[in-house]
């Protein structure tokens, strides 16, 4: 008589008999998804010490968890995972040579051998200096922090060499295409036209005020002064000084780093009787109204993407927007950076995908050809590589203007996503 394990061990191989069978039948072809063991890298060089590069790879990092946990990025039928790998390139504090931050580009590269960089630099110094890198390599760059429109000009010049470089945020003249919106609205409804204008000594942002002055001079303002502010300052009564004597109306000022908040409440604590205005990028963070104790009120900011300051006229933005607070745990403080970066992970993703495969060459050509909707609105590329920025998120990327007004900030540029019009500060007689 058979032992009942024996019995057991018979029925057993019965029922794994009759599974095989079942999974011959029923299980659908997975050819056309197979998994690669080959990672696609992504490389991000920036500075890890700033908000705009932790955010911008804290955002690729949240775009690359969305789609690998959705089986990756098909490539010709088959399925790869991204493995994202950075490296602190300093090039935001003040006093890191240039060359030690486009080494640390070679040296991400040559270690990690990516198939696309994302976020980039801080500077536009280092972006322009690591152009001939990338050529070099034969490596794709997404940026999403320098602003230099040198990099435009640049492929407009020499399209096969620096084909490689692409920029998903905006850059200097669009900036000053925005603040002169700004303008705009001063001079309708407070037919303001004599402004003061403040910057950093940065490329980017002497570029910006650059354009500024000269799309504000053709809709009729006068430019009263205009003041350059070294890096690491601490004090700005100096300019404030000068543009209040100047009688100037608006000061535009042109900030990026840190510490320039304070500019905005010396601004506030001296009264002065013009309106703060432009594209001081570290009052754009949500929390500023109290980290600054309300010394931001009534001040008008530029914000470099519509992800960053949503409104509910664009779903895509707030849905972004709340995914990205509640990931970091607090109010982004960057003003740009982090909208883009994520986007840039799916244009990238999509591109590979029309294209079928990681060759750069094809990749490249499937990016010129991008149109997507992302968080900062419809983005498709200009032939010299740059994401077209307009007025409406429903056509182009957008950049957006806020007012804080009582503790929160309130959208009022451009009109297609406006949520009200513009204020005077109280100690501001028309």
């Amino acid at each position: 008589m058979r032992s009942k394990y024996f019995q057991l061990g018979i029925k057993g191989l019965v029922v794994c008999l009759i599974l095989v069978v079942a999974t011959m039948f029923f299980i659908p072809d997975c050819r056309s998804q197979e998994v690669s063991s080959k990672f696609i890298v992504i490389g991000v060089p920036t500075s890890l010490g700033y908000p705009h590069g932790v955010e911008g790879l804290e955002a690729v990092n949240m775009a690359v968890e969305e789609i690998n946990t959705k089986g990756g990025v098909n490539v010709g039928g088959v399925k790869h995972l991204f493995k994202v790998y950075s490296i602190d390139d300093r090039s935001a504090t003040p006093g890191t040579p240039l060359n030690d931050s486009i080494m640390a580009y070679e040296k991400l590269i040559l270690e990690r051998k990516p198939n696309v960089l994302m976020v980039g630099t801080y500077r536009s110094e280092v972006l322009l200096g690591a152009m001939d890198l990338l050529s070099k390599h034969k490596t794709i760059e997404l940026n999403t922090i320098a602003m230099s429109p040198s990099m435009e000009k640049r492929i407009a010049e020499n399209p096969q060499k620096y084909k490689y470089n692409f920029r998903v945020t905006h850059n200097a003249l669009q900036m000053a295409a925005s603040i002169a919106v700004q303008g705009d609205a001063f001079q309708k409804k407070f037919g303001f036209n004599k402004a003061f204008i403040i910057h950093e000594d940065q490329v980017w942002a002497k570029a910006t005020a650059d354009g500024c002055e000269v799309m504000l001079k053709k809709k009729g303002w006068e430019i009263l002064g205009r003041e350059v502010v070294p890096t690491a300052v601490t004090d700005y009564s100096g300019p404030l000084l000068k543009a209040r004597n100047s009688k100037a109306q608006v000061i535009f000022t042109v900030f990026s780093l840190p510490e320039t908040a304070i500019c905005s409440k010396q601004y506030y604590e001296m009264r002065i009787p013009a309106v703060y205005a432009g594209y001081p990028s570290y009052i754009v963070p949500g929390h500023l109204w109290k980290t600054l104790e309300g010394k931001v009120a009534y001040q008008v900011v530029t914000a470099g993407e519509l992800g960053l300051v949503p409104t509910k006229k664009y779903p895509k933005s707030v849905e972004f927007f709340e995914k990205f607070k509640k990931r970091l745990g607090h109010w982004p403080d960057a003003d740009h950076s982090g909208a883009s970066a994520y986007d840039a992970v799916y244009i990238y993703k999509e591109a590979v995908e029309r294209a079928g495969s990681l060759d750069p060459e094809k990749v490249i050509a499937a990016l010129e050809a991008t149109d997507h909707m992302g968080v900062n609105g419809r983005e498709k590329f200009s032939p010299q590589h740059q994401i077209i920025f307009g007025n409406n998120p429903k056509e182009t990327a957008c950049e957006v203007t806020f007012q804080w007004i009582d503790g929160k900030r309130v959208v009022i540029a451009p009109e297609a996503i406006a949520e009200a019009e513009i204020q005077l500060p109280p100690w501001i007689k028309k």
